[in-house]
C-alpha cells in the first residue's frame, strides 16, 4: 500500500498503528480539518459487521469511548475514521510491561466503568470488554473501543468468517447460551482487570486448555487472586456467576474509584437520533448473540436459539438435539479451528449418518493425513452422559486415536475424534481440542442446528438397524437373552447379554467402493448383495471382533475423486475372550445373511 495515498481524496495515511479484531488500524491526517485521525479498514467479507460497528459508534458520544467521525469508501476498501488517541491497548501494555499495581487497574477500571454504564443508561451493551479493546495513554486516560464487533468463546464471527480467539473474558451465562446483558459487560471488565493484576484470565492461564477454560466458564470456576490485595473484593463482586449478584456498571465505577484514590465524575453520555427515553429492547453492539453461522462444505447453516435467561435442561422442547434424524453434526464443525494444522477438505459423507468431519493434510501436502470428525450420540450409545455442559474427561491419545466427549444439556453428547497412523499424539490432541472448542461454541448456544438439507431419499438413513437385525435374527446368531438399545438416530443398534459375554453392534455407514471391496479381503454375496469380512479388529476392552460389511446400496457417484460410495451395514461381534475368529465371524456371519435374505439385492 502506498503510505502517503489520499483516502477517498481527504485522508493522508501516515503510519499504521494497530492490526487486528475487525481491520488494520493507521495513524492519518484529516486534510480538510487538519487533525490528526485514526483510520480502521475493513477486512475482506467483514462489510455487514464494519457497517454495524460504524452506525452503532459513530451514535454514541462519550469522552470515555473512542469517538467515530466519519465512514469512507476508497475504491473497494471502507474505512472508519476514529478520534486518534495516542496510546496502547492495555493488552499491549500488559505484554510489553507486564501485571498492574491494583491501583492502576483500579484507576483504568473505573473509567472504563463510566463508558459502560453511560451506554448501559441508554440501553446498550457492549458485549466484547478485553484488553485488546481498551485503549491506555501515558497519561492513565483509558477509553472504550471496538463495541461493534460480536465475540464468542474460542470462535468470532467476522461477516462470514470464523477467527480462532480465546474465552478468557466470557461471562458464565453467555457461555451457558444465554444472552449478554448489561451484566456480561460488568463481569468482562472484572475479567479484564483481574488479568491486569494477575497477568491471565479468570479462566486459567495457557497452562490450562482453551476447551477446559470453555469449560470454566460456563462452570463460574474463577481462579483464586493471588495479586489483586484491596482491588480482589471488588473483582468478586464483578465476577459473581450470577448477573444478578454483580454490581451495576455505574457501582463498579464508583468501587474502582475508591480503590484508585480518585475522584471520577460521571461523563455524559449521549446518542445521535434518540431521545432520553429508554428504548424497550437491548441494543446490541454487534450481531444477535442467539445466531452462530457456520460454513460447512459451503452450506450456511443458523443456529436455533433459546430463549434468554433459560437452559435446554429446563426446556424439553427447545432439547439441545433435537430430532436426531434432522440434527446437522456438520454445524458443530468450524473449518478455522483447525486450519493452523494445514489443509482441510470436507469429510461430510464418509461413516454413519451422525458423524461429520474433515480430512486435515500439512502444507506442503504429502502423505501424511488426519482425520478429525465429531459423531452425536444419545443417552443409549452407552457413552454415559451426565446432562450438564462440558467435558468430564481428557483421555490421551491411543494408538493414533485421540477422544474428546462433550456433553450437552440433556444427556446427549458430541463424540470429537483426530485419527491418524502418523501424527504424533500431541498434535492429534491439539486438533481434538481445537474441533471440540469449536462444537462447544455452536452447542452452548441452544438446540443443535438442522440439517440444510434432508438425507437421500432410498437411504439407509430411513431405516433402523434394530428393524434391520431382528430379534429373531440375533437369537439364530447367538442364542437367546440378548438386550438391544438403539443408537443416535436408529442408526445402529447394540447387543448385549447379562449372563454371558456377548456384544454385538449393528451399524450403519457410508464409505468408498475402492475401501469396501478392498482386493485383500474375503468377499461373498449373501441374497445377491456383496459381503466383505474386515481384518479382525480390536475392541475397545482389547477383545477381538469379527467385521462383515453388507453392500446395501450404491450412495453417489464422487466425479471429482473418481471413486463410487456405497451404503454398508455393519455386524461386529465380540465374544468371550476364548472364542476363536472363526466363532466370532459366525455369528456376524449369521445376521448378515438374515437381514440380506430379508432385503434381497434388486
Amino acid at each position: 500500500m502506498d503510505d502517503d495515498r489520499a483516502i477517498a481524496g481527504r485522508y493522508r495515511l501516515d503510519e499504521q498503528v494497530g492490526a487486528g479484531g475487525m481491520g488494520d488500524v493507521w495513524r492519518g491526517l484529516d486534510l480538510e480539518l487538519g487533525r490528526v485521525v485514526a483510520l480502521k479498514r475493513s477486512r475482506v467479507g467483514d462489510d455487514g459487521q464494519f457497517r454495524r460497528e460504524a452506525r452503532i459508534a459513530a451514535g454514541l458520544h462519550h469522552p470515555r469511548v473512542v469517538t467515530v467521525f466519519d465512514v469512507v469508501v476508497d475504491g473497494d476498501e471502507r474505512w472508519l475514521v476514529m478520534e486518534y488517541l495516542p496510546s496502547r491497548s492495555l493488552g499491549r501494555v500488559l505484554d510489553d510491561d507486564g501485571p498492574l499495581s491494583p491501583g492502576a487497574a483500579a484507576r483504568v477500571g473505573a473509567q472504563v466503568a463510566d463508558a459502560l454504564a453511560g451506554m448501559h443508561e441508554r440501553s446498550m451493551v457492549h458485549r466484547d470488554v478485553t484488553p485488546g479493546n481498551i485503549l491506555v495513554a501515558d497519561d492513565g486516560t483509558a477509553k472504550l473501543t471496538d463495541f461493534g464487533i460480536a465475540r464468542w468463546a474460542e470462535v468470532t464471527r467476522t461477516g462470514d468468517a470464523l477467527v480462532a480467539g480465546t474465552p478468557g473474558y466470557l461471562p458464565p451465562e453467555v457461555a451457558a447460551g444465554r444472552e449478554a446483558g448489561p451484566a456480561a459487560d460488568v463481569f468482562a471488565l472484572g475479567a479484564t482487570l483481574f488479568a491486569a493484576v494477575e497477568g491471565h484470565s479468570p479462566w486459567g492461564g495457557d497452562e490450562v486448555e482453551p476447551a477446559a477454560r470453555f469449560q470454566r466458564a460456563v462452570a463460574g470456576e474463577v481462579s483464586p487472586s493471588e495479586a489483586a490485595g484491596e482491588l480482589g473484593p471488588v473483582l468478586a463482586s464483578m465476577l459473581a456467576k450470577d448477573p444478578a449478584d454483580r454490581p451495576s456498571a455505574r457501582t463498579a465505577k464508583s468501587m474502582l474509584a475508591e480503590v484508585a484514590g480518585v475522584h471520577l465524575a460521571s461523563a455524559p453520555v449521549t446518542v445521535a437520533g434518540r431521545t432520553s427515553r429508554r428504548s424497550r429492547r437491548w441494543v446490541l453492539a454487534g450481531a444477535a448473540v442467539a445466531l452462530v453461522a457456520v460454513t460447512v462444505a459451503t452450506t450456511l447453516v443458523v443456529a436455533d436459539r433459546m430463549p434468554p435467561g433459560e437452559s435446554a435442561a429446563a426446556l424439553p422442547e427447545y432439547g439441545t438435539m433435537g430430532d436426531h434424524r434432522t440434527a446437522d453434526p456438520c454445524a458443530l464443525l468450524i473449518e478455522d479451528t483447525v486450519s493452523p494444522y494445514g489443509k482441510v477438505f470436507p469429510d461430510t459423507e464418509y461413516g454413519n449418518f451422525n458423524r461429520c468431519g474433515y480430512w486435515i493434510k500439512p502444507e506442503p501436502i504429502g502423505e501424511e493425513i488426519v482425520s478429525a470428525a465429531v459423531e452425536l450420540l444419545g443417552p443409549d450409545d452407552g457413552a454415559g452422559p451426565t446432562g450438564e455442559f462440558g467435558v468430564k474427561a481428557w483421555p490421551p491419545a491411543v494408538e493414533g486415536l485421540c477422544s474428546r466427549y462433550l456433553d450437552l444439556f440433556d444427556a446427549h453428547r458430541v463424540l470429537v475424534t483426530a485419527r491418524s497412523g502418523t501424527t504424533d499424539p500431541k498434535t492429534l490432541c491439539a486438533i481434538a481440542d481445537s474441533l471440540l472448542t469449536g462444537a462447544m461454541s455452536v452447542a452452548a448456544r441452544g438446540q443443535v442446528p438442522r440439517r440444510s438439507r434432508p438425507l437421500a431419499p432410498n437411504s439407509l438413513s430411513e431405516r433402523t438397524a434394530c428393524e434391520m437385525a431382528q430379534e429373531a435374527d440375533v437369537v439364530k446368531a447367538a442364542g437367546p437373552g440378548l438386550v438391544s438399545s438403539p443408537g443416535f438416530g436408529g442408526w445402529a443398534c447394540f447387543y448385549d447379554a447379562a449372563d454371558r459375554d456377548v456384544e454385538i453392534s449393528v451399524d450403519f455407514a457410508r464409505e468408498q467402493e475402492s475401501q469396501f471391496a478392498r482386493d485383500d479381503r474375503r468377499q461373498d454375496r449373501f441374497s445377491g448383495r456383496r459381503a466383505v469380512w474386515a481384518t479382525t479388529l480390536s475392541g475397545d476392552d482389547g477383545q477381538d471382533t469379527c467385521l462383515i460389511k453388507l453392500e446395501y446400496r450404491p450412495y453417489f457417484k464422487d466425479t471429482e475423486e473418481g471413486d463410487d460410495w456405497v451404503e454398508v451395514i455393519y455386524f461386529d461381534v465380540e465374544l468371550d475372550s476364548g472364542a476363536t475368529a472363526e466363532q466370532r465371524c459366525a455369528v456376524a456371519e449369521s445376521l448378515a445373511r438374515s437381514v440380506a435374505a430379508r432385503n434381497p439385492s434388486g
